[in-house]
């Protein structure tokens, strides 16, 4: 039988509060750049950018200590307890989106079906890996 350990269960949850953060912080700075050309990069370097650009840097940043402390869980879990919590920061990004006013993402019938179905995977991914754990 194996049990997840703590620590490791405590770095796959900030891997994926950390990826969840990078995708909201990541969707701000690129909806506020103009598009990425060779032409447009004295454009985007215009100090009217520079919080987007800070935005950009920031996420790229926690997007590369998400990866590192999605490492450190996987010395303490197994795959397959760990991975299908990864689906759990598409449920963060969809409700953190909706209700931010600065995203002011809606809230609609296919999106909500799509994070219930993301959740159902979860469950049913690790209902199997408890039920396989626990013989």
């Amino acid at each position: 039988m194996i049990k997840a350990a703590p620590r490791g269960s405590l770095w796959c949850a900030a891997s994926v509060i950390l990826a969840a953060f990078t995708q909201l912080v990541l969707k701000g700075a690129v909806s506020s750049l103009p598009s990425l050309s060779f032409e447009a990069i004295p454009q985007i370097l215009n100090p009217q950018h520079f919080f987007a650009l800070t935005l950009l840097f920031c996420g790229l940043f926690a997007y590369a200590i998400s990866m590192l402390c999605w490492f450190f869980a996987l010395q303490s879990l197994p795959l397959n307890h760990a991975y299908p919590m990864l689906g759990l920061s598409y449920v963060l990004v969809y409700l953190s989106a909706s209700a931010l006013p600065y995203f002011a993402d809606r809230i609609t019938l296919p999106k909500t079906a799509g994070v219930g179905l993301i959740l159902l995977g979860v469950w049913f991914i690790g209902a199997a890996v408890a039920k396989k754990d626990n013989p």
